[in-house]
């Protein structure tokens, strides 16, 4: 008998509930052997994203000439970092392959000096021996006697204070003057302006300019008879030099002389043509170009 106070609906319902009880009592305990996992099912965003998103990072904001421009950068810092100790490597790498490289040079260039002095003594031994076998009257000794005379004069001759730089001194001087003198008389004061006359050197210097030219020529004609050396040998080399030598100072005295006598010469002619001068000027002071007499005669 059901109860007054309770509605037909619930009753039925508590029915139910009492049927299903039984029936979930028969079930089997569960295992994890028999577990089944299913992926998870993915919920979606909520709303609120989409209408306010989460702010994107920096990188995602740069274009991408900039994250080139970084790239590089990054590059550039990491070859940076490494650089110091990069350079200290080539640095030493450099220097011992410089020194490998220095004293294969130096080697090669002490075989060459060897090679070189081998053979400039072979050359000189050569020029010895072609002096000695000479068909010349003249023998060895007398080749050498030659040859030193010049070398023993020259070095005097040419240093400073020697007789050389004397003459060449003096005539620097000399022609200091004329060139002063010949400045002056082409000045507006003409002749006037001028200290005297130009002369020449003196005698002494000229003899001693002509017996320095004779000493030196000798010197040149006794090595004109010596017999040629081998070419490039040393004896060859002192030969060709003292002839040069010598033919350079006969060359420099001679021009000096011509200079010199060229220049009284000229000065002869300028005093004979003011002489005319004079007197042709002398001459008008008396006759007049009319023919009629002259002013003292009035």
């Amino acid at each position: 008998m059901r109860r007054a106070e309770e509605p037909v609906g619930t009753q039925s319902k508590r029915k139910d509930l009492v049927s299903e009880e039984p029936k979930k009592a028969n079930r089997p305990a569960f295992s994890t052997l028999q577990q089944h996992f299913t992926p998870r099912k993915v919920g979606k965003a909520p709303t609120a994203t989409f209408i306010n998103p989460a702010p994107q990072t920096v990188l995602q904001s740069l274009s991408p000439e900039a994250i080139s421009l970084q790239s590089e950068l990054l590059q550039l810092h990491l070859l940076h970092q490494s650089s110091a100790e990069t350079y200290k490597c080539w640095e030493i790498s450099a220097k011992r392959k410089m020194r490998t490289k220095f004293e294969e040079v130096a080697s090669l260039y002490q075989v060459m000096l060897e090679s070189e002095r081998a053979a400039q003594e072979q050359k000189n031994l050569q020029s010895l021996l072609e002096w000695s076998a000479s068909g010349s009257s003249a023998g060895l000794v007398e080749y050498i006697q030659v040859l030193s005379e010049p070398l023993h004069e020259l070095p005097s001759l040419v240093e400073s204070g020697g007789r050389l730089q004397r003459l060449v001194k003096d005539f620097e001087h000399w022609s200091s003057w004329v060139q002063e003198i010949r400045s002056a008389r082409q000045g507006p004061h003409g002749a006037k302006a001028a200290l005297g006359t130009i002369e020449g050197l003196g005698d002494s210097w000229k003899a001693e300019n002509a017996a320095l030219t004779r000493k030196l020529t000798a010197f040149a004609r006794d090595l004109d008879r010596l017999a040629l050396p081998t070419p490039g040998s040393s004896i060859a080399c002192i030969v060709e030099a003292s002839k040069a030598i010598l033919h350079g100072i006969l060359d420099e005295l001679q021009t000096m002389q011509k200079i010199e006598t060229e220049v009284v010469s000229r000065e002869k002619d300028w005093v004979e043509d003011r002489l005319r001068l004079i007197a042709r000027d002398v001459v008008t002071q008396f006759v007049d170009t009319d023919g009629q007499s002259a002013a003292w005669r009035m």
